[in-house]
Protein backbone atom coordinates (compact mmCIF):
# COMPACT_ATOMS: atom_id res chain seq x y z
CA UNK A 1 0.00 0.00 0.00
CA UNK A 2 1.07 3.39 -0.81
CA UNK A 3 0.42 6.80 1.18
CA UNK A 4 1.77 10.09 0.91
CA UNK A 5 3.47 11.91 3.78
CA UNK A 6 4.51 15.07 3.43
CA UNK A 7 4.65 15.02 -0.33
CA UNK A 8 6.26 11.70 -0.55
CA UNK A 9 4.92 8.36 -1.68
CA UNK A 10 5.87 6.23 1.20
CA UNK A 11 5.02 2.29 0.57
CA UNK A 12 4.30 0.61 3.50
CA UNK A 13 6.52 -3.14 4.42
CA UNK A 14 4.55 -3.53 8.00
CA UNK A 15 3.90 -6.99 8.36
CA UNK A 16 2.64 -6.56 11.86
CA UNK A 17 5.68 -8.14 13.63
CA UNK A 18 8.89 -6.30 15.12
CA UNK A 19 12.50 -7.32 14.55
CA UNK A 20 14.63 -7.69 18.10
CA UNK A 21 16.97 -4.75 18.27
CA UNK A 22 20.96 -5.47 17.24
CA UNK A 23 23.44 -3.04 17.45
CA UNK A 24 24.76 -0.54 19.57
CA UNK A 25 22.69 2.07 20.90
CA UNK A 26 24.58 4.47 23.59
CA UNK A 27 27.67 3.17 23.18
CA UNK A 28 26.30 -0.39 24.66
CA UNK A 29 26.45 -3.18 21.56
CA UNK A 30 23.04 -5.15 21.43
CA UNK A 31 22.87 -8.39 20.28
CA UNK A 32 19.67 -10.65 19.68
CA UNK A 33 21.17 -12.98 22.11
CA UNK A 34 20.97 -10.44 24.54
CA UNK A 35 17.92 -8.90 24.27
CA UNK A 36 15.54 -10.88 27.58
CA UNK A 37 12.38 -10.07 28.62
CA UNK A 38 12.21 -8.53 32.46
CA UNK A 39 10.74 -11.34 35.42
CA UNK A 40 7.04 -10.13 36.13
CA UNK A 41 6.97 -8.59 39.73
CA UNK A 42 5.40 -10.70 42.24
CA UNK A 43 5.49 -8.43 45.06
CA UNK A 44 6.67 -4.95 46.26
CA UNK A 45 5.60 -1.66 47.28
CA UNK A 46 3.40 0.99 45.54
CA UNK A 47 2.65 4.52 47.35
CA UNK A 48 3.20 2.84 50.89
CA UNK A 49 1.20 0.12 50.02
CA UNK A 50 2.40 -3.45 50.12
CA UNK A 51 0.94 -6.07 47.09
CA UNK A 52 1.79 -9.23 46.48
CA UNK A 53 0.59 -11.38 43.28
Amino acid sequence: MTIQYRGVKVTSNNSGEAKPFAGNYRGTKYTEKTIEKSPKATNGIYRGSKWVS
